[in-house]
């Protein structure tokens, strides 16, 4: 692990961060009020988001996307489809770290084709608590809800920065690039709880979106992506998740599932070529886990060691990457360093049944009988193969992480762009932040 990545993987962990000038301002976007009490049309308020989450990320002004924004709603406990007292979409907002906040509602009238909307918005800046620019209001035809949106995109811009260097028409083009039909069915597939459901409208909405553009619709297939690899489809995931270009914000996190899907898959070297890769732009722990998992699998235990030594440093608490650090000391006859890691391992999570019976492996390496036997008697109690390992031998154990921390994601991605925008003042750290820093400076 480098001295620099690692640095910024302090940075996001421990730092207490102060003083920034002249900062951009964040912006979020909630789900918008159906007012109309027809269910079949709760996707658009959604589909708000969505839209002014690209089409307001622009240099000033840096907007969160509902994945993120998604993550503070878990840390409050509610559903992102929860409705929203004013206060709470603040709350919200604040723990996204924006300071500003998009909220409004809508009303459908008619039906199909003939059917219109109406649409009322507002911007509220959090740090004063007050209207930030006019209260929007807006109506048309819902074919052309994809228009207003691109409307209310440029008049938030324009209110916001009055020496835009953009027209109202590149906004509004871009929010009618994908086809209505494809823009629908991707927000219901983000929607949808349903599995089978969610994979049908995201496929229909790139299938459209090409016919019609004869372009990829670059969303819906990260989208896709996701879907197949969370539910252990790796091959298929692989095969939309290489699409994501090197551009697009969404490409470090579809390279750690590429990079997971590969090792799935048996592809050893490209795994490890992609997350090394990914381990210079998005220095997480569970990054540099799986390259230490992947080090493991190609016997090259002191690179491995190398990696997941500073891993368990910012994440001291997490047992896979311990036991991970523990087996590869193990394998690389530094029983030692295993048996100490092992004993932390065990002690915080007393149910694991293989990190009991390494560990009793590496005690009775180092002399300590009393201490193998032990370990030995909890991995009986605890490993149902014990009997078959003792026989044939010890079987494959490293632990890859199949996710990440979203939170430290977000953070470390909002930390780059400020770095880009503002000067960051450190203040003070804890002690956990001295450790890691000084491991940053050592690495």
């Amino acid at each position: 692990m480098t001295k620099k990545a690692l640095l910024s993987f302090t940075l996001i962990l421990a730092f207490s961060v102060a003083g920034r000038a002249a900062p951009t301002d964040t912006i979020v976007t909630m789900a918008f009020e159906n007012l109309s009490g027809r269910a079949e049309y709760n996707w658009v308020g959604e589909s708000f988001a969505a839209a002014l989450a690209d089409l307001l990320d622009k240099p000033g002004l840096v907007a969160i996307r509902p994945d993120e924004r998604n993550v503070a709603f878990k840390q409050e406990g509610l559903p992102p489809t929860a409705i929203l007292t004013r206060a709470t979409m603040i709350k919200i907002a604040e723990r996204a770290g924006a300071n500003l906040v998009v909220m409004g509602t809508y009303r459908i009238a008619g039906e199909g084709r003939d059917s219109t909307i109406t649409i009322t918005a507002r911007v509220i800046d959090i740090r004063e608590g007050r209207l930030a620019g006019k209260e929007y209001n807006r109506g048309g035809p819902m074919v052309d809800l994809q228009k207003l949106q691109g409307d209310l995109a440029y008049e938030i811009l324009y209110q916001h920065n009055q020496a835009l260097p953009f027209s109202h028409d590149q906004v509004t083009t871009d929010a009618t690039v994908a086809p209505v039909g494809a823009f629908e069915n991707f927000i219901k597939g983000t929607l949808t709880r349903d599995r089978d459901a969610r994979v049908g409208f995201i496929e229909r909405a790139i299938k459209e979106y090409a016919e019609k553009t004869k372009n990829q619709y670059v969303p819906a297939i990260f989208e896709l992506g996701r879907i197949r690899f969370e539910a252990g489809e790796y091959k298929e995931a692989l095969e939309q998740l290489v699409l994501i270009d090197e551009k697009n914000p969404r490409y470090d996190e579809a390279q750690f599932y590429v990079g997971v899907a590969q090792d799935s898959l048996g592809q050893t070297e490209p795994a490890l070529a992609t997350l090394k890769k990914l381990a210079g732009r998005l220095p997480l722990f569970e990054v540099y886990n799986n390259i230490g998992v992947l080090l493991i699998k190609q016997k090259q235990y002191k690179d491995a060691i190398e990696h997941l030594k500073p891993a368990t440093e910012a994440a001291p608490r997490d047992t896979d990457t311990l036991f991970n650090l523990g087996y590869a000391y193990f394998l690389a006859k530094d029983n030692a360093n295993a048996a100490a890691t092992l004993k932390n391992e065990t002690k915080l999570r007393a149910s694991d049944g293989e990190g009991f019976y390494i560990l009793s492996k590496a005690l009775a390496a180092t002399g300590d009988q009393a201490g193998a036997t032990a370990a030995s008697d909890q991995a009986k109690k605890l490993l149902a193969s014990f009997a078959q390992w003792e026989t044939k031998g010890i079987p494959p154990l490293a632990r890859v992480k199949t996710g990440f921390s979203k939170i430290n994601y977000y953070r470390y991605k909002r930390e780059q762009d400020e770095r880009l925008n503002t000067q960051t003042h450190i203040t003070s750290l804890s002690p956990q932040a001295d450790q890691l820093l000084e491991t940053a400076r050592n690495a």
